[in-house]
């Protein structure tokens, strides 16, 4: 009845979320979002350690 196999779907998707990802995040922008990432799990790790 004219639907879609969900693979071809999920796949369209994809390429299309790595497209805007490409075009939204550069390597600087990345590069923050690790190191924000980071800091954050480091506080995280710090709290569970105390308790």
């Amino acid at each position: 009845l004219g639907t879609v196999d969900p693979k071809v779907v999920k796949a369209k998707r994809l390429k299309k979320l790595k497209q805007i990802f490409a075009h939204r995040n550069d390597e600087q922008a990345i590069e923050e979002y690790r190191a924000r990432y980071l800091q954050r799990k480091q506080i995280r790790e710090a709290a569970t350690v105390d308790v």
